[in-house]
């Protein structure tokens, strides 16, 4: 997939149509994520991912307002895997991520594809909220490979 200049900006992975010809909706993966798993393979033929061990959800307009954020700024952990690098932080459900290895958080796919992009093992920080205190917890990721879907 190629932007008006002529710059490679994606590679087509699916389309969907509903009579099974070429014409319908398109899929794409970003290509400064395919470079980054192409590398990752050349480097030892595996993928390896970051994991933190969360499952978040996206942070209501109403619960933004009562703690006096932006609609669309941060996210909130609903769990925590026993056993995580989350849990070992000390993370808790109904923080809310700010901030992931000094990148900003605002929404879902801010945190899943920093925590992914980190090397497995990777020390960093996260700033979280928590009963309207931030707190600048320090992390060590797991590996991603290693845990049941």
């Amino acid at each position: 997939m190629f932007n008006g200049e002529g710059d490679v900006v994606g590679v087509n992975t699916a389309i969907y149509s509903s009579g099974g010809g070429s014409v319908g909706i398109g899929f794409a993966v970003p290509s400064d994520l395919v470079r980054d798993i192409v590398a990752d393979l050349q480097d030892d033929g595996e993928v390896d991912r970051g994991w933190l061990g969360v499952q978040i959800k996206p942070l209501s307009e109403d619960a933004a307002n009562v703690l006096g954020l932006e609609v669309g700024q941060g996210v909130m952990i609903e769990s925590v895997v026993a056993d995580s690098p989350a849990a070992a932080a000390g993370l808790k459900a109904g923080d809310v991520v700010l901030s992931f290895a000094g990148a900003e958080v605002d929404e879902l796919r801010d945190l899943t594809r920093a925590v992914a992009l980190n090397d497995p093992e990777a020390a960093t920080k996260i700033t979280v909220l928590r009963r309207g205190q931030r707190l600048e917890i320090d992390v060590t990721l797991g590996n991603r490979a290693k845990q049941d879907a």
